[in-house]
């Protein structure tokens, strides 16, 4: 797709849009200088933790026995 016409998309799409939280993350994005792969990837979380945490997740919930 050309990057003209996706960008003639995104500015009807914008022109569109009502609610203030999607407006208010998207000047987020476009007021953000730059980056920063290592502190976001300090917030990560790893997989062997995610696994812990949905089984933990599935464990909890309220099966029919």
């Amino acid at each position: 797709m050309d990057i003209a016409i996706q960008k003639a998309e995104l500015i009807e799409w914008i022109g569109s849009l009502t609610d203030e939280a999607i407006i208010k993350d998207i000047m987020a994005v476009k007021t953000k200088k730059e980056f920063d792969f290592e502190k976001e990837w300090a917030k990560s979380v790893s997989m062997e933790n995610a696994l812990e945490r949905s089984k933990h997740f599935i464990s909890a919930l309220p099966w029919k026995k």
